[in-house]
């Protein structure tokens, strides 16, 4: 059953909590800004691209197409109990609609990741040219990102490399979202920060899935049952 969480956290605090309480990044908006670079060795292969959506999905990966980290946005209620499994549930939710609309979807998303590798190589060879060092990570918001392909969907024989890389990690964060959400809870995911907002009557915890994260996840599983 879809759960109309945020609509009822607004019903019930009777109007109180306005629109940008409950989206997910209202409060974390500086997190989208270009990130500064560490250093002056910044390589361009190790400029980490990061897209984002209202929604409360965060997908991070390298240029040459590797799956960094997922990060999903749950909320729920603060004044309830359960909090930490409600938010749980409702980050999961997010997950699996968002690995539906890129299953259904998957030309465009294709499409979408195809820009953001294009205009993020091109933003670290612009910052070598002009002397200084790459970003170490630059983010997109996908909605913007698709308005861009949707007025301008025609690409050049250049990015064909970053069409191929874009179709693999489009398979490489599908099979991720697959294993992430398999099950009734979210597997191999770890809560990295929690907090309310609102006053302290929205719940908000942020859960993040990577390579790393799973392998430890599985270590720990097959040591608890012997597998």
């Amino acid at each position: 059953m879809k759960k109309l969480l945020p609509v009822a956290v607004a019903a019930l605090l009777g109007g109180c909590a306005s629109i940008d309480n409950l989206n997910p990044f209202a409060e974390e908006k500086r997190d989208f800004t270009v990130a500064q670079p560490v250093d002056n060795t910044t390589a361009v292969k190790d400029v980490t691209v990061g897209t984002w959506n209202e929604e409360g999905i965060k997908i991070f990966y390298t240029l040459g197409g590797d799956l960094e980290r997922i990060e999903v946005y749950g909320i729920a209620p603060a004044w309830k109990g359960n909090v930490e499994i409600v938010a749980e549930a409702d980050a999961k939710e997010r997950l699996v609609k968002y690995l539906y609309d890129n299953q259904v979807n998957s030309r465009r998303s294709v499409e979408v990741l195809t820009r953001t590798l294009d205009k993020a190589r091109d933003n670290a060879l612009n910052d070598i040219e002009n002397g200084r060092a790459p970003q170490s990570v630059v983010n997109f918001k996908e909605e913007e990102v698709e308005s861009e392909v949707a007025a301008n969907p025609t690409g050049t024989i250049e990015d064909n490399t970053s069409r191929r890389v874009a179709e693999r990690l489009e398979e490489t964060k599908i099979s991720a979202l697959t294993r992430i959400t398999a099950g009734g809870a979210l597997r191999g995911v770890r809560k990295i920060r929690s907090g309310t907002r609102d006053n302290g009557k929205i719940y908000v915890a942020v859960y993040q899935w990577s390579e790393e994260d799973q392998a430890v996840a599985n270590t720990i599983r097959s040591k608890m049952f012997g597998k």
